[in-house]
């Protein structure tokens, strides 16, 4: 027996509604998918001493990492560095590096 037009309309808008359910569901995966793919993981912390993993979110500044680690800037006669190299408190960090301050090192006086 055929299906008359208001059973039509009916599965219709059963159909119309799951996939506004589904449209919804797959906003939520792309949005928590962004999130994770914006997180940074960089050690940070004052040398010497222990570094700790920090996980940064928006800021992937040093001084962002430097603050979510509790470790305050650096002071008279200290530096900030990123794996190695001499940085600024507004330089970008990349997954994996190591944001840390330690006494600046100076050369002989000849």
């Amino acid at each position: 027996m055929p299906l008359n037009s208001n059973d039509l309309r009916a599965r219709l808008d059963t159909l119309n509604s799951q996939a506004a359910a589904i449209e919804e569901e797959l906003d939520r995966a792309e949005a928590t998918e962004a999130a994770v793919n914006d997180q940074v993981v960089v050690k940070v912390g004052r040398i010497p001493g222990p570094l700790t993993d920090v996980v940064l979110n928006g800021d992937h500044t040093v001084a962002g990492a430097l603050h979510l680690a509790n470790v305050s800037a650096p002071g008279a006669g200290e530096g900030v560095y990123i794996s190695g190299t001499k940085a600024e408190m507004d330089d970008v960090v990349s997954d994996g590096d190591r944001v840390y301050i330690a006494r600046m090192v100076k050369g002989n006086r000849k």
